[in-house]
């Protein structure tokens, strides 16, 4: 007779949170470091972790497997600046001078563009461009410190251009402009000594025709090529002057009179007044009338040469000029005066004005008194 088997135990009943006080091992559940089981479902794989590294303009930069090394630091050093000699290995490196980093480890500054993995691209680094181990992941040497001598070079170049230019304008300005100070009576009282004055020096520019017909053939110089550029001295106009009586080797002087007489016109004083051409010149601006005689001998009116002036001083008996020495040649001639700028109280321009002959009108100006033979009985 065979055996009857055995029923199988009853299995209790299970619920739901049975496991949890079971004292049986929890049923295996797959994780992200084991493979997942065949039976089971594939894991998803975890989101990527939050990177704030910028997009590179290189591409994307795959990550970097191995961690960032962190800058080395050299022993510690005790109070006297010396490696303390707190173990025999710290004593073997500083007598073999080893206070640097070990050697074939890379130790780059902080790059705020992310690591840089290895047989990849160097991203942009504000700390200088990546050598030729780029690929290895290594940096190249820093930028050299620019030096000192091209900021002095740039400063000592600009000041030598600011001197040139200063020079050249002031070359410029004295060759229109050029100030001179009254000395003496002479020009009392349109000008009073001491007084400063600016003197035109471009009114009476020449040019040569000849020069110019060189340059330009349609410009004909004609008889008398040498020309005014704006105008030549007329009459009534105070100009400076080189002395025409001066010295060889002696040192040169200037002079401040008014022009009367210009090349070709017939210069007489007479009876206390200037004569032009026969007639005489209307002078208000004088401070006496003159009280000599021009020629001296009398012998008639004297003809001014060309390219030659006759000039008085307005004071006209305290004044050396033309009645005393003769003409003034027009290469003499340096400008016509201008502007007064000190005194200050006189400043303005100088009393240049037009005489024209033919009225006997030899007022002195006011408060001037007539001497000698020319004044009037009472």
């Amino acid at each position: 007779m065979e055996p009857v088997p055995a029923p199988p135990p009853e299995q209790p009943l299970r619920g739901p949170f049975d496991d949890l006080f079971s004292e049986q091992p929890p049923t295996e559940i797959a994780s992200f470091d084991s493979p997942p089981r065949s039976d089971a479902p594939p894991t998803p794989e975890p989101p990527a972790p939050f990177s704030p590294q910028p997009p590179s303009p290189f591409g994307a930069q795959p990550a970097r497997e191995e961690p960032i090394r962190t800058p080395w630091h050299p022993p510690a050093l005790d109070g006297d600046d010396q490696p303390s000699p707190s173990s025999e290995a710290q004593q073997s490196i500083v007598s073999e001078g080893a206070l640097a980093p070990p050697s074939g480890e890379l130790y780059a500054p902080y790059n705020p563009y992310g690591p840089i993995a290895p047989g990849g691209t160097a991203p942009y680094s504000p700390y200088g461009a990546y050598g030729s181990g780029a690929a290895e992941g290594t940096l190249g040497a820093p930028p050299a410190r620019r030096s000192i001598a091209r900021p002095a070079g740039r400063l000592l170049r600009e000041l030598a251009e600011t001197v040139i230019l200063a020079l050249v304008i002031f070359l410029l300005v004295r060759a229109v402009v050029q100030n001179f100070q009254v000395e003496g009576k002479s020009m009392e009282p349109s000008l009073e000594s001491g007084w400063y004055l600016l003197v035109d020096k471009a009114l009476y520019w020449e040019v040569d025709l000849n020069t110019v017909h060189k340059f330009l053939p349609f410009v004909h110089p004609g008889s008398d090529p040498t020309r005014f550029l704006f105008r030549g001295p007329k009459r009534g106009d105070i100009i400076v002057f080189v002395a025409p009586d001066q010295v060889p080797g002696s040192p040169e002087r200037d002079f401040i009179k008014r022009v009367v007489g210009l090349p070709g016109d017939m210069i007489e004083v007479k009876n206390c007044t200037v004569y032009v051409n026969g007639k005489p010149l209307a002078e208000n601006y004088i401070q006496d009338a003159p009280a000599y005689t021009y020629p001296t001998n009398g012998s008639g009116p004297v003809t001014v040469p060309k390219g030659q002036y006759f000039v008085l001083g307005d004071n006209r008996n305290n004044s050396s000029d033309s009645h005393s020495w003769g003409f003034v040649p027009k290469e003499n001639i340096i400008g016509q005066a201008w502007v007064v700028y000190w005194p200050f109280h006189h400043m303005g321009f100088v009393k240049n004005v037009d005489i024209k002959p033919g009225t006997n009108n030899n007022a002195p100006a006011a408060g001037s008194k007539l001497t000698g033979a020319c004044a009037t009985p009472q």
